[in-house]
C-alpha cells in the first residue's frame, strides 16, 4: 500500500517553477470559468470580478502574482523566498473562490459576467444592423458602400 499525500504535501513536492505555474493557472481558470472573469493574467482577471471577492483576497492574489512574476522574470530570483507561505496563500485564495462559487449555486457564473450580460443586447443590435444593411443593398443595388 502506498502513502497518499495531502494536497498541500503534493504541492510541496513540486519545484518552485512548477508550483507557481500550476497554482496560477488553476486560479486563472477558476476565475474565468466559474466566476466569468476576463483579462490577461491573474491580477486582471481578479480585478474584473472584484465585486464578488472578499477584500482580503485582493492582497493575497497580488502577493502571489508578484512572487510568481519575480520567479519567472527576475534573473536574480531562482526560488520562492517562502514556498510554504506561497502554498498557504494559494490554498486560501482557492478556498475563498470555491466558497463564492458555492454561494452562487455551485455552477459557472460566466453567463452573468459584465461582458456576457450585454452580449444578447449587442447581438440583437448587430442583427438589426445587418437587416438594415441588407435592405439598403436590396433597395439600392447600384450604390457603393465604402
Amino acid at each position: 500500500m502506498g502513502v497518499t499525500l495531502s494536497y498541500s504535501q503534493q504541492l510541496h513536492e513540486l519545484n518552485d517553477y512548477e508550483l507557481v505555474s500550476s497554482c496560477t493557472k488553476k486560479l486563472e481558470h477558476k476565475l474565468a470559468n466559474d466566476l466569468g472573469a476576463h483579462g490577461n493574467g491573474l491580477v486582471e482577471k481578479m480585478k474584473s470580478v472584484g465585486r464578488l471577492l472578499p477584500h482580503g483576497i485582493f492582497h493575497k492574489v497580488f502577493r502571489l502574482s508578484t512572487q510568481r512574476n519575480k520567479l519567472i522574470h527576475d534573473a536574480n530570483v531562482n526560488n520562492l523566498p517562502d514556498k510554504h507561505g506561497f502554498i498557504n496563500q494559494y490554498i486560501d485564495i482557492s478556498n475563498a473562490l470555491n466558497e463564492i462559487v458555492i454561494e452562487k449555486g455551485g455552477r459557472s457564473n460566466a453567463e452573468n459576467s459584465p461582458i456576457n450580460r450585454n452580449n444578447g443586447e449587442m447581438i440583437n443590435k448587430l442583427k438589426v444592423c445587418c437587416v438594415i444593411l441588407f435592405l439598403f443593398i436590396i433597395i439600392n443595388p447600384n450604390s457603393k458602400i465604402s
